[in-house]
């Protein structure tokens, strides 16, 4: 579970180990559809926040690919304020607020979001 090992290494200050395969698997995760990014999304955002410290020259890297997934929430008609009693909604909302606070000092605010 690369959440759980990002919150030993976040709450224990754990070896760079714990974190190695938190990065690696960052590096590589696809989440291959919307469902998956709206529920797997948070595991991966927060363990990027917990990690941060370790991530280095990877960081740009897992920034772009998180942008990414992000772009996919902002283009999908799913989710959407207008259904805000969906639970497609909250979760889109979720990961937006969790990756707008963690990543807010390492990238500029996006010119266009739907959640603006």
């Amino acid at each position: 579970d690369y959440q759980a090992l990002a919150y030993k290494h976040l709450m224990l200050g754990a070896s760079d180990e714990s974190c190695t395969g938190v990065i690696n698997w960052l590096k590589t995760y696809n989440p291959g559809g919307y469902d998956n990014m709206r529920g797997g999304g948070e595991i991966a955002i927060t363990a990027f926040d917990w990690c941060y410290d370790k991530l280095g020259a990877d960081k740009a890297a897992i920034i772009t690919q998180i942008n990414s997934w992000m772009d996919t929430y902002d283009g999908s008609t799913l989710g959407t304020p207008e259904q805000i009693l969906d639970n497609y909604y909250w979760g889109v909302t979720r990961n937006a607020l969790l990756w707008g606070l963690t990543s807010y000092a390492d990238q500029s605010v996006k010119d266009s979001c739907r959640f603006s």
